[in-house]
């Protein structure tokens, strides 16, 4: 059988072999649409050559949201830490939370003839037809997958190795102690991207029997510290002002914390607040942030190894979904319900 090269592609595409060459090398010089067809051309044609002109030796494709906040930061970080004990590098790959990027660099890093992916969805809405088709690509290329999910309610159905973050118990450990301490009403504080923490929250209020209108759920297209003075700024200017509050990760707590401490209000004084990720100065500041930390040396640990043991012993039928229970932190920005509601 004849190999295909480039210029079949190209012909196929209606471009140059120059522009195929760029485009499997994902230059910057050509347009998303133009790369996105020639990866296309790549899989359709069984485009093998992509291993000699575009391989990477022992290396892992690492597919992430985003670089800015902590929480990714941190898993890419212990990512690269354990491949590099296996003598692994790491190729990134930035979403931005948009599907069509996870499946261009999935497309990509098959064609580079990677040993394996590793995809960090978090809230990318991907359907489960859009799953068939990444985990359809990566097994016709005969390249092991694994998913970090933050959604505890997919079903993989044994066709794709899985990590599944589960914040469910440690948010009804916070929420059960608040509870205790007399609080009954909650405001919520998210980020839009991030609607599978936000209904978890939703499920366990509901479940505790809190009543939470939609006026007290207060959601926002910005992001990190300035979604969370949006927020307090949101829930000062009423005067249904909630005892407690449940904030969609760390950086938006700190500012919705900043911005009640401007108007002279205090947590846990006036009000309790917790959040999500235990980024590094979360034990730091407001003398230290009630949060939920995910056990990311964990999740490092069984990705890699997962990994590994299918690069070594050959794609495995039988696919392992992990479940990995987050923890609760508890620090000084949660308490008693304020005299004001006693």
């Amino acid at each position: 059988m004849i190999k295909p090269t480039l210029k079949d592609i190209a012909e196929y595409v209606g471009v140059s072999v120059s522009t195929v060459s760029k485009a499997l090398s994902n230059s910057k010089e050509i347009n998303e649409e133009t790369i996105k067809k020639v990866m296309d051309a790549a899989v359709m044609f069984n485009y093998k050559n992509m291993a000699a002109e575009n391989s990477v030796t022992s290396a892992i494709g690492v597919i992430l949201p985003e670089v800015t906040s902590f929480l990714h930061s941190n898993i890419l970080e212990k990512l690269e830490l354990k491949l590099q004990d296996s003598k692994y590098n790491l190729l990134l790959g930035i979403h931005n939370f948009e599907y069509s990027k996870v499946e261009k660099y999935v497309k990509l890093f098959t064609a580079k003839k990677l040993n394996g992916i590793i995809i960090v969805v978090d809230s990318c809405d991907i359907s489960d037809e859009q799953y068939e088709k990444i985990i359809s690509v990566c097994n016709a290329n005969k390249i092991p997958l694994l998913v970090i999910e933050s959604s505890t309610n997919r079903d993989f159905n044994s066709h794709c190795n899985a990590i599944m973050i589960d914040d469910y118990h440690a948010i009804e450990t916070l929420t059960d102690q608040l509870i205790q301490n007399g609080h009954r009403e909650f405001g919520l504080i998210f980020d839009r991207l991030d609607y599978n923490r936000l209904e978890t929250v939703k499920a366990v209020l509901q479940k505790k029997g809190i009543e939470l209108p939609e006026h007290r759920i207060y959601i926002t297209d910005k992001r990190n510290q300035i979604a969370g003075v949006e927020g307090m700024n949101y829930f000062l200017e009423k005067k249904d002002f909630p005892t407690a509050f449940v904030a969609s990760y760390d950086e938006i707590c700190i500012g919705a914390l900043k911005c009640a401490q401007d108007f002279g209000f205090k947590a846990p004084e006036d009000f309790s607040i917790f959040s999500f990720d235990n980024i590094r100065i979360s034990e730091y500041v407001f003398n230290g942030i009630t949060t939920i930390q995910i056990p990311i040396h964990k999740v490092a640990d069984i990705a890699i190894s997962t990994i590994m043991n299918e690069i070594v012993n050959g794609i495995d039928k039988s696919k392992t979904i992990t479940r990995i229970t987050s923890e609760a932190v508890i620090r000084n920005t949660t308490g008693p319900v304020p005299d004001r509601k006693r």
